[in-house]
């Protein structure tokens, strides 16, 4: 095989799953959850995080305060959806991320579940 070489773009291949075959973009900033985790979840059902929007692009995902990539969306007719569309997607496929610091941790009230075992 002179000439040719086959490389893949990661070292992992992509995960196939109910969103495979689908392009995402964010914009704007979220409220639950981080640009990160949210990239990370749709990337975990299939999906994959495009560049930048473009007439191939399948969702655009906009938070507060959006920036031009709105605006080309708009252009291009690009689904749009809020971050309440994006967890409820997460949530029917199972793959909600972490909530932000704010809240990820556990009461501690003193009281446990697993705290005494009788016997």
């Amino acid at each position: 095989a002179a000439g040719l070489r086959m490389t893949a773009d990661q070292s992992a291949p992509a995960p196939v799953g109910p969103l495979t075959g689908q392009s995402f973009i964010l914009t704007g900033r979220l409220e639950h959850q981080t640009r990160p985790q949210a990239e990370a979840a749709l990337i975990s059902l299939g999906g994959t995080i495009a560049s930048g929007v473009s007439k191939t692009l399948s969702h655009l995902i906009a938070g507060a305060d959006p920036g031009s990539k709105l605006a080309k969306a708009q252009k291009l007719n690009i689904p749009i959806h809020d971050e309440a569309w994006l967890l409820e997607l997460l949530a029917n496929d199972g793959v909600l991320p972490e909530p932000p610091e704010a809240e990820a941790a556990p009461s501690l009230d003193g009281e446990s579940e697993t705290g005494t075992a009788g016997g």
